[in-house]
């Protein structure tokens, strides 16, 4: 079974706006994203510059939350982590010193297509999981209720984001 969704290699994916709206970013995109210098505006768009640095710190062991594009309060924390543990200064922003330490412009591909794998369609998926821990105590396992999820927990993201580069995916159902 072929699935070709584009994943962001080791941690993450594209990105998610939502639980119920997607919206996408190409692989060349976020490949080629410079640092951006102009984030002083909220926003709810994902952008490429973010979700680079995302992977980047995840990459170092700093985790920034969900990988997801969009400057939160878990990014902003690991980007503070990251110039303590590099002796970069105090601060949250994600300013052109704090970028190149990062390696940002050169990192190679931060999104790659991933193929799921016959192993990955043939795990053993549960039903559902109960929300009561004592049912889930009594459970051979806890595991995955779908591919979905479980490459959403393998890339750090959410349910959603494979339909994000793939409106219509054929996923093998659990």
């Amino acid at each position: 079974m072929k699935f070709r969704p584009l994943f962001l290699l080791a941690v993450g994916f594209t990105l998610v706006l939502g639980a119920s709206s997607v919206s996408a970013l190409t692989a060349d995109e976020v490949n080629k994203a410079a640092l951006c210098r102009d984030l002083r505006k909220k926003t709810t768009k994902p952008n490429p510059s973010i979700l680079k640095a995302q992977v980047l710190l995840s990459r170092r062991g700093i985790s920034p939350g969900m990988i997801d594009g969009l400057d939160g309060e878990n990014y902003r924390k690991a980007i503070a982590q990251f110039r303590r543990q590099e002796m970069l200064g105090e601060g949250d922003a994600m300013d052109a010193r704090t970028w190149l330490a990062l390696g940002g412009d050169a990192a190679g591909d931060i999104v790659v297509e991933y193929e799921i794998s016959a192993k990955d369609s043939n795990h053993h998926f549960a039903k559902r999981i109960p929300r009561d821990y004592a049912r889930q105590a009594r459970m051979k396992r806890l595991t995955y209720t779908s591919p979905r999820e479980m490459a959403a927990q393998r890339f750090h993201m959410t349910e959603h984001t494979p339909s994000a580069p793939n409106p219509h995916p054929n996923l093998p159902q659990a």
